[in-house]
C-alpha cells in the first residue's frame, strides 16, 4: 500500500462521491491493521533502538576518540549517522501519513461545503472521515513534527552525556 498515492490518486471532484469515501474506509481499516500489529511492540522498538544507536555511536566516538583504533573508531561514527538517517527516514515517512491525510480531508472538506446542493449523506459521511494515524503506543501517535522532538531528546541525550563523563 502506497500512501503517498493519497493525493494523486483521490484527488476531490464532484464525479467521484462514493469512491472518495469508500476508498478513505480502505485506508482507515489498513492504518487501523497496521497499528494493531505494529503499534505497541514494533514502532515504540523501531524509534528506541534507532535513537539509542545514535546515542551510544555519537557518545563513543566523541568520548574515546583517543582510546580506540581507527576502524572501529570509523564503526560507531557510521552507527551515529545510520541511527540519524535511519530515525529522520522511518519517523518523518509514519508522520507523512498523518500529513497527507490532513490534507486531502482538507481539500475534501473546503470543496463539499462550497457546493450547496451535496447530499446529506455525501456531507455526513466526510465528516464522519478522521485523519490516519500511526499510533505510537498506547495513545501517542506520530505527526510530521515527531521526527524533530526525537532527534531533539537524541541530541539532548548526548549533551548531557558528554557533560557528565
Amino acid at each position: 500500500m502506497n500512501w503517498f498515492s493519497l493525493c494523486r490518486e483521490h484527488r476531490p471532484s464532484s464525479s467521484s462521491g462514493k469512491s472518495k469515501f469508500t476508498s478513505w474506509r480502505t485506508y482507515q481499516v489498513h492504518a487501523n491493521m497496521i497499528n494493531q500489529f505494529l503499534g505497541y511492540v514494533c514502532n515504540p522498538t523501531i524509534v528506541s533502538a534507532w535513537s539509542s544507536l545514535m546515542i551510544a555511536g555519537v557518545c563513543t566516538g566523541l568520548k574515546l576518540y583517543h582510546a580506540i583504533p581507527l576502524p572501529i573508531y570509523a564503526s560507531f561514527a557510521l552507527l551515529g549517522i545510520d541511527g540519524f538517517i535511519a530515525t529522520c527516514t522511518i519517523v518523518r515517512t509514519f508522520g507523512n501519513v498523518n500529513g497527507l491525510s490532513r490534507k486531502v480531508l482538507h481539500s475534501w472538506k473546503r470543496i463539499n461545503y462550497g457546493v450547496s446542493n451535496k447530499s446529506r449523506i455525501q456531507k455526513k459521511q466526510l465528516e464522519s472521515c478522521s485523519e490516519l494515524r500511526i499510533r505510537l503506543g498506547g495513545s501517542n501517535y506520530i505527526e510530521q513534527t515527531t521526527c524533530l522532538v526525537t532527534l531533539d531528546f537524541c541530541f539532548d541525550q548526548i549533551v548531557r552525556f558528554l557533560i557528565a563523563y
